[in-house]
């Protein structure tokens, strides 16, 4: 099993905190989306060895990642 490297622990330390409060706080919800497209936009940056080959699902994260960042304004 591969180690899990600082900033990876950092960005689901992150998304726990901000999933959290979009609970009570629904205008958080888009930051949400947008901290998982800075860690997908961080793998497609930084890959892990032995996985470049899925360069192009990092990038779709990233997009939907700001696409839900752009489109949610919760009420």
């Amino acid at each position: 099993m591969n180690k899990i490297g600082k900033p990876e622990v950092f960005f689901i330390i992150l998304i726990a905190i901000i999933g959290i409060g979009a609970m009570f706080q629904p205008a958080l919800l888009r930051y949400l989306f947008l901290v998982l497209a800075a860690s997908f936009a961080y793998r497609v940056i930084r890959p892990q060895k032995g996985e470049e080959k899925h360069r192009w699902l990092n990038m779709l994260g990233v997009g939907i990642g700001l696409l839900g960042f752009i489109f949610i304004h919760p009420a």
